[in-house]
């Protein structure tokens, strides 16, 4: 037998096993591929729970992400328009969201195959310096000063171990 699994197999295996561990395992999965019934792309939450939508995002800046994708997503999209859609898309995630990085990388999946282009391209790059921005004492004149005490109340804190039932 020289059968090739589908896609909806592998998610309903992931499925089942994030289910049995009800949401311990934390994990949050984007499951895309394309099989003998064409492209497939799939959310798998922590939970086992699962979405099938022509298009999906995660993590922190999925939310401006999101809004590109259903802004400017269109069926039958070339390659490169798809490839654009998704720089954009991840671009609009990284300049929203501090956590996002700053590199756009793609991973193209066709029937013969895997593509990953690293990166794509670079988002956020370190600008250099131009100038010294180091200033003498003194430079800039203090107007007024003022300073206050604060009263503070010590506080002693003790803790006792609970019983363990």
């Amino acid at each position: 037998m020289d059968r090739k699994p589908r896609l909806v197999m592998a998610c309903r295996i992931l499925q089942d096993f994030l289910y049995r561990h009800k949401g311990q395992i934390s994990a949050m999965l984007l499951l895309g591929g394309v099989d003998c019934t064409g492209p497939h792309i799939f959310t798998v939450g922590p939970y086992g729970s699962v979405n099938k939508a022509p298009f999906e995002t995660m993590g922190s800046g999925s939310l401006p992400a999101l809004s590109v994708f259903e802004d400017r997503f269109k069926p039958n999209m070339s390659e490169e328009e798809a490839k654009q859609l998704v720089r954009d898309a991840i671009a609009a995630g990284i300049a929203n969201d501090l956590g996002s990085g700053s590199n756009v990388d793609l991973c193209v999946i066709r029937r013969d195959g895997v593509e990953y282009i690293r990166p794509f391209e670079a988002s956020n790059y370190r600008g250099q310096r131009l100038g010294k921005y180091k200033y003498d004492k003194g430079t800039t004149p203090v107007l007024s000063e003022q300073t206050t005490k604060l009263q503070v109340d010590l506080v002693e804190e003790t803790v006792q171990q609970m019983e363990v039932v």
